[in-house]
C-alpha cells in the first residue's frame, strides 16, 4: 500500500521587473531627453506628361513613344541607379458628335466615325540626388509635347546614421536634465 506524500514548495515573490517595477521600492524621476536637428532633403520627385493629339491613333502613339522614351533615356545617362522611373500610358478618343431632329447632342462612340484621339504618357522620376533635379528636369522638358506636371517636390527620408545622430543628441539632452535635476536636490539623485 502507497503511503501519501506531501509536495511543498516555497514560492517566493518575482524580483524581476514584469512583476515588480524598479521605481516600486525607490523614488525615482523620469528624465525626456528632446533633439531637433535641420536636415537638407535627400529625394527629389518630378512628374512630367507627353502628350501627342493625331487623327490616327497610331501616329500619336508613335509621336508621343519616341519623345518619352528619348527623354528618359538621357534621364538614364545622367542619373543612372540614382533615379528611379515609372511610366504610364493613356489613350482618349474623340469622336464626330452631332445633333439630332430637338438639337440635343448625341454622343457617338461608332469606329468609323472617330475623329482623332490622345495619347499621353505621364513620367514620374524620383531622384536620390537632389543635386540632379534641375538637369534631369531641363532633359524631360527638352522633348516634343513635353510639359511639368506639379513642379518639383523635395522630401527627406532620413538614414539610419542620420537617426542615430539624433537620437545621440536625445540622450545627450536626457544626461544634462538628469544632472539638473540631481542638482536642484543636493546631488542625491543618480542616474539608473
Amino acid at each position: 500500500q502507497a503511503t501519501p506524500r506531501s509536495i511543498t514548495t516555497n514560492v517566493s515573490e518575482p524580483t524581476f521587473a514584469a512583476f515588480k517595477p524598479y521605481w516600486v521600492d525607490r523614488p525615482v524621476m523620469e528624465v525626456i531627453g528632446r533633439a531637433t536637428k535641420e536636415l537638407m532633403p535627400n529625394v527629389a520627385n518630378l512628374t512630367f506628361k507627353y502628350e501627342a493629339t493625331e487623327r490616327e491613333a497610331d501616329k500619336a502613339l508613335t509621336l508621343v513613344t519616341r519623345s518619352a522614351r528619348s527623354a528618359i533615356a538621357r534621364v538614364e545617362r545622367l542619373a543612372g541607379a540614382k533615379a528611379q522611373i515609372t511610366a504610364t500610358s493613356t489613350r482618349q478618343d474623340y469622336y464626330e458628335q452631332y445633333r439630332d431632329r430637338a438639337g440635343v447632342r448625341i454622343e457617338n462612340a461608332r469606329p468609323d466615325k472617330l475623329e482623332r484621339s490622345t495619347i499621353s504618357w505621364v513620367v514620374s522620376i524620383k531622384l536620390t540626388d537632389v543635386t540632379l533635379a534641375s538637369r534631369v528636369r531641363a532633359e524631360m522638358l527638352n522633348s516634343i509635347g513635353a510639359s511639368e506636371v506639379g513642379g518639383v517636390y523635395f522630401s527627406l527620408v532620413p538614414t539610419e546614421a542620420q537617426m542615430r545622430e539624433v537620437t545621440s543628441l536625445a540622450l545627450d539632452d536626457a544626461r544634462e536634465r538628469a544632472r539638473t535635476m540631481g542638482a536642484l536636490h543636493n546631488g542625491r539623485t543618480r542616474l539608473l
